[in-house]
């Protein structure tokens, strides 16, 4: 969700080289751009309102999208629906040195959503939570 210009799909392709890779942006332009690495399908939809089947996914990748929605619960909450039981959700934001204020907000928010946020080592510039 939040594919913009394509920049982490080759990860995911490779850590995922036999799955069906579905990127979604709501712009049009960025999926342009995304359409030339060739590494999956794209989909021009909003993220708070998923035209997609619940209970399709097994995983979602939200990078970057969170503080650009109006609505961030509204994201995860379609996020969820489209999730399989018991499937998985990672997301992607600036690091907490940038901005710990909104990260103390996103961990609170995601904590009452019912997500375990998971502490990763300050050395680890991933961050996820299931």
């Amino acid at each position: 969700m939040g594919t913009g210009a394509g920049a982490l799909m080759p990860a995911i392709r490779r850590a995922a080289p036999n799955a069906m890779i579905l990127g979604v942006d709501r712009s049009d332009g960025m999926l342009r751009l995304a359409r030339q690495k060739h590494l999956g399908s794209l989909a021009l939809m909003d993220v708070q309102n998923l035209a997609l089947a619940a209970n399709r996914f097994d995983a979602a990748v939200v990078a970057f999208v969170l503080f650009h929605v109006p609505r961030p619960e509204r994201c995860l909450s379609e996020v969820n629906r489209v999730l399989k039981p018991a499937g998985t959700v990672g997301t992607v934001t600036w690091g907490a040195e940038r901005v710990p204020m909104a990260n103390a907000v996103w961990d609170e928010e995601l904590e009452a959503a019912g997500a375990r946020v998971l502490e990763l080592p300050a050395t680890d510039n991933r961050a996820c939570c299931d």
